[in-house]
């Protein structure tokens, strides 16, 4: 294979990164113009994955309840730790119950997306 072969499969590949970057950047922003409703905590879970190469991680998750034009819908936020305080502390706010604001896409009403930062119950709590 030709020398010059190298460098540009480098340039497509990083290339590929960037694009796969920006679309995710894009797609993770348009939720926060998706309209809210409210919700609330039905559980969280706190478990250690196993990710290969004796490499583990903690995965914490919320799982939530709202309801759409009659219809019961739910969804969970995800995040994963290498340290399980930082996972605990992170569920720890959200308690069963808990009241949330969350935001639907208006297309899909079963697509839901949870931001941490407006939750304003978790400020009154932190």
């Amino acid at each position: 294979m030709p020398e010059y072969v190298w460098p540009i499969l480098l340039i497509v590949v990083l290339a590929g990164f960037v694009v796969y970057w920006i679309r995710m950047k894009i797609r993770l922003r348009h939720p926060r113009a998706w309209p809210a409703v409210p919700g609330l905590v039905d559980s969280t879970v706190l478990r250690l994955e196993n990710r290969g190469n004796n490499q583990s991680i903690w995965a914490a998750e919320v799982l939530y309840s709202y309801s759409l034009q009659g219809t019961a819908c739910s969804g969970r936020l995800r995040r994963t730790f290498l340290l399980k305080s930082k996972a605990d502390q992170w569920i720890g706010p959200y308690k069963d119950g808990l009241p949330l604001s969350l935001r639907y896409n208006p297309e899909r009403l079963g697509d839901s997306v949870l931001f941490d930062d407006e939750q304003t119950a978790l400020k009154k709590i932190g």
